[in-house]
Parts: structure tokens; sequence; C-alpha cells
């Protein structure tokens, strides 16, 4: 693994290059030499934002040509048309990027927008296809509903849209999940994947107590033994008011489900941790008393430390710990809390080797939790 950093503050990597992948941490429209908040309107912003994805892209020789993944988080939903015309400035038409766009709570230094960018630098020959269909939603936005790379396929995030009228889907909460698998399924499908391939999920919802719901039809779409990853948030806002969006990544070869009592045990139908060759991936863990499978007593800082120690179990059913990851997405009610996550991740991760990270304040997590990270790990 290449780290790339340059003005990193903080326990985090700016970029991490992996053979042909580079993972770039969140970013945010600050001045790339100074870290401070740049002035201006929101364009402006989107627009520096990008800028400095663009940066940590070079240090890798990789441009946003190669960018296949894309993460916006904004503060107001309302700028997304602006975001949508700064991305058709920045990316090339009929070969931009996936993308998932939500509203949260609050950003790191109150910033507008962050933006999180994965790139692959195709061998000469390699082809990375777009993927698409008119059986599930359409792109509303400069988007891909689809990305096929080697044996793997990423799906952006999609929401419960009738594929024939293009609208939101008639029904309760439980047919508009039902709608959201199924818009996933028609990009599987392009991509020569099922719903067996798919090895890991996020839901974003408006409400967390319709969690057991998207537990019900979870399991109607995925095989006891075998089911994905998953994180599940409530945020503040979806385009067009939707209440659920849903986006998962599919590998053809074959993967192993890591499971250990050592860590916080499913509550749901999703896996602890899947092994895809030399990538372990983690779902999202709260802080979860691996003994009770309940809340850990103390403070915040020790909660922050028994979520890593949790994704520290499921690593260790891999073969991996913390120096081998790469990348991790830390989920708060409260950003006043940053300063404590730095604290702990510089005492569990090397300096030289910190992972890139992006951290969002939420509206809530399953129990009320103030906390859920996930991580992925390389072990070459």
């Amino acid at each position: 693994m290449e780290y790339l950093n340059s003005l990193s503050e903080g326990a985090y990597s700016e970029g991490v290059r992996i053979n042909q992948f580079v993972f770039c941490a969140g970013a945010r429209p600050v001045d790339f030499q100074t870290g401070t908040s740049i002035q201006g309107d929101f364009r402006t912003k989107v627009c520096c934002t990008l800028d400095n994805v663009q940066k940590v892209l070079q240090q890798a020789n990789a441009t946003l040509d190669n960018v296949f993944s894309t993460y916006v988080y904004v503060r107001n939903m309302a700028d997304r048309p602006v975001v949508n015309q700064v991305f058709r400035e920045y990316f090339k038409d009929n070969e931009f990027p996936n993308r998932v766009i939500v509203e949260v709570s609050r950003l790191l230094d109150n910033q507008e927008i962050e933006i999180v960018c994965s790139a692959y630098i195709p061998k000469v020959g390699e082809e990375v296809r777009c993927l698409t269909t008119q059986k599930g939603q359409i792109p509303t936005g400069p988007f891909s509903q689809g990305i096929k790379i080697g044996e793997y396929v990423f799906c952006s995030g999609v929401r419960p849209i009738d594929s024939t009228t293009q609208r939101l889907v008639i029904g309760d909460f439980r047919q508009r999940v039902r709608q959201c698998f199924d818009n996933l399924k028609a990009v599987l499908a392009e991509g020569g994947a099922t719903m067996d391939d798919v090895f890991t999920t996020i839901v974003y919802v408006r409400n967390m107590s319709d969690r057991p719901i998207v537990n019900e039809v979870t399991r109607e779409y995925f095989r006891e033994g075998n089911f994905p990853l998953r994180i599940i948030v409530e945020i503040s806002r979806l385009n067009e008011d939707h209440d659920l969006e849903i986006e998962c990544a599919a590998y053809l070869g074959s993967k192993e489900i890591l499971a250990t009592r050592k860590g916080q045990v499913p509550t749901g139908p999703f896996s602890q941790g899947v092994k895809i060759g030399p990538f372990v991936y983690c779902s999202g863990v709260r802080p979860i008393d691996p003994t009770t499978q309940r809340l850990v007593e103390g403070d915040f800082e020790r909660r922050v430390r028994q979520c890593l120690d949790n994704l520290g179990a499921i690593m260790t059913e891999g073969g991996a710990d913390f120096s081998n990851v790469y990348t991790a997405t830390v989920y708060l009610r409260n950003m006043v809390n940053v300063p404590i996550v730095n604290k702990v991740f510089a005492e569990y991760f090397n300096q030289d080797r910190y992972p890139i990270r992006h951290i969002v304040e939420v509206n809530r997590l399953n129990e009320d939790h103030d906390i859920e990270i996930a991580c992925s790990a390389y072990l070459k």
C-alpha cells in the first residue's frame, strides 16, 4: 500500500493506492496549502472540493477520469442541482462515476459539502464498463447506474423508483424496500452478477424505526449464511424527499464470510465480515461489549475503543490487523467528538500508515448509539 499525504491534520491519510485502486479520504472545500476553509458561493466550494480530490489522485498518477465511485455529503439537498452542474464539468459525459448523495446533519468544520472518491487505473486493454439498464432507476443526474471492474460490480445508490413509470413506487415502506432491491438486481444483471454475489450494502433511511422492515425484506433477497455486510444510518434528507436509498457492491468470484463471537454479533441479516482474496471488508460496528452484547459502560472514548476492538476481532478472522486497514468510515451523533476519535485512532494506527477516513454526523444510529465505525483492510 502506498499512502498519499501532503496536508492531513488528524489521524487519517489523504489517499491510499493499492495496486490499480486509489482510495481518497473525504475532501472538503479548503485551501490545499493552508487547510483553511475557502470563501465563496456553493459552486465555488464544490469546485474546490473536486480540485482537492484531483490533487490527491495526482499523487498516485491518477485523474478524475479514473474515478468510478463518489459519495457526496451535503448539508442541504437543495444544493444538488449545483453539484450536478459541477460534476458535468469535471467528469466525462457517458463515463460518469457511480454516486450516492445524501444530506447529513453536520460535516467536519461545519462545511457544506464533502466528497469521497475511489478510482481505478486500468491496465492497457483493460475495460472499465459503465452499466446501463432501462429496468431499474434511470439516472436523474451525472452518474452511472453501475460500474464493472474485473470481477467487481459497483452500484450507485437507488431509491424506490418504479422502473416503468420512473416515479416513486406505490405502496407501503416494505414495497419500497423491495423496489430498491429490484432496481439493484437490474444493474447487477447488466454486470453478470446476482444478489448472491453482493458482499456489501449501505442503507440510508429517513427513520431508523423502519429498520425491522429493512431486515424482513433483506431476508427475502439474500440467503442465510450469505448475507452481505451492512451499514444502516438515518440521515436528514434524500433526493426528492424519499425515505430510503440503498447501494451495494458485488464480487463474481468466491468469498469467505467471517464470523466471531469476540465482537458485535449481528443483530440483523448481515455478516460481520467478508474476505475476498487479500481484501477484508467489515460491517459497521457499534460500541457493543462482546461478553454482554450490550452497550459498553464508560465514556465516549471507551466507546470508540470498543468499536475498534470489535473491528479488530473481525479482521483477525480474516488474517488482518490494524496495520492492514486502508479505509475507515465513522458515523457520529455529535461532531464535537471528533478530537476523541482522532486521539483513539492515533493509539490504534501507526501515524505513517493511517487509513483514509470520512466522518459525518448523522441523525440516528441503531439503538440510538452515538458512534458506528466500518473499515476495510488489505493483506499484501
